[in-house]
């Protein structure tokens, strides 16, 4: 417990450093059509955010886990701002780089900053600091890396993931002040109720998993009114008419035994977006091979308002719905037995909500 409460200054610091980097380079200079700022100042004000993070890692005698802490709250308080996967990415990294090595002397710095300095004005000036080919070569490696993991073999972050989501289950959501009990309950499949009910119809299932049901409250929640349904309900499973309904999550005791067998359809809301980028592909691999009949998710393209002990964003995959999409296909591409529904969420600009539903 003192080792999560000491690491507070350091989250609080990288929250700081994102937020001073807004003020030096706002959002809306991180967007198509907007004025362009030239790589060399963009340099600039990146490097002297990390020469701020080099004297308070010195100053706190920073170790390896609250450097990573540091370095977290900056990248996800980022997101939560808007900027784009690139900026965000080389920021993050650049400030990572700095906070594994000792501050150099000013005249170094200076020295460094003008080497910099003449390198940028070579290359094209870009809003973002990032070229295409950069960008390709990011999204490149992390496929790569994506290919590795797996269910006996999942990423480093998924298993941190699960140590935190299992810490919010027994304690709450402390950002917010949500407790325990009122943390991931599962009640946000209400809205989706109709959808997977027409699925159930049309395709005859009997036998429904919930993948990441939280601590499956939906379920055992009595007389309940549903989003856009007419009429009171005994319960969920009384609406669906369905026999049975497993639930899994794997941050949650109760429930995170993984499932055996297969289930006629297999439900996923507001999970996907929660777990690591690097595993999204064996995930969704694995919600489809436990799936008879039907897959139905949905995901949101954009943060959330909880946030992880870590002070991280709880939405860790923010991706465009393009990718999503990519993604369900491919996995879907191996299933061609399985019928699929997933609804993808984005904002626009004035902060509305919109979904897209894609199918087979």
């Amino acid at each position: 417990m003192f080792g999560r409460f000491s690491a507070r200054p350091a989250v609080e610091f990288g929250d700081r450093l994102a937020r001073r980097f807004a003020e030096l380079y706002p959002p809306a200079l991180d967007r198509p059509g907007a004025p362009q700022i030239s790589a060399n100042r963009l340099s600039r004000i990146l490097e002297g955010l990390y020469a701020e993070a080099q004297i308070f890692n010195t100053q706190h005698n920073l170790g390896y886990y609250r450097r990573t802490r540091l370095s977290h709250a900056f990248k996800w308080r980022l997101m939560e701002l808007g900027y784009s996967k690139p900026l965000i990415e080389t920021a993050t990294e650049g400030l990572i780089v700095y906070l594994h090595k000792p501050a150099a002397p000013a005249p170094e710095l200076e020295r460094a900053e003008r080497k910099r300095a003449r390198k940028a004005e070579k290359a094209k000036e870009q809003s973002s600091g990032l070229s295409r080919i950069q960008a390709k070569e990011v999204g490149s490696g992390a496929a790569q890396v994506a290919a590795t993991y797996s269910r006996l073999h999942p990423s480093p972050r998924y298993q941190a993931l699960i140590k935190l989501y299992q810490q919010m289950h027994a304690e709450g959501e402390r950002f917010l002040g949500i407790p325990p009990e009122q943390t991931f309950p599962g009640q946000s499949l209400f809205p989706r109720a109709k959808f997977i009910k027409a699925l159930i119809e049309a395709t005859g299932s009997r036998r429904i998993l919930d993948y990441g049901s939280g601590k499956g409250q939906q379920y055992e929640a009595r007389n309940i009114t549903l989003p856009d349904v007419p009429g009171t309900w005994p319960s969920i499973r009384a609406y669906w008419d369905v026999d049975d309904i497993r639930c899994y999550d794997p941050s949650y005791p109760p429930y995170s035994e993984l499932p055996r067998g297969a289930f006629d359809g297999v439900i996923c809301t507001d999970v996907l977006e929660h777990c690591p980028e690097e595993d999204i592909p064996w995930i969704l691999d694995e919600i489809f091979s436990y799936a008879r009949k039907f897959v139905f998710a949905n995901v949101a393209c954009y943060p959330a308002l909880k946030r992880l002990p870590t002070g991280e964003n709880a939405h860790c995959t923010i991706r465009p719905k393009q990718w999503w999409a990519d993604r369900i296909q491919e996995v879907a591409a191996k299933h061609p037995g399985v019928k699929y529904e997933v609804w993808i969420q984005w904002k626009d600009d004035a902060g509305r909500i919109t979904d897209e539903m894609i199918s087979n």
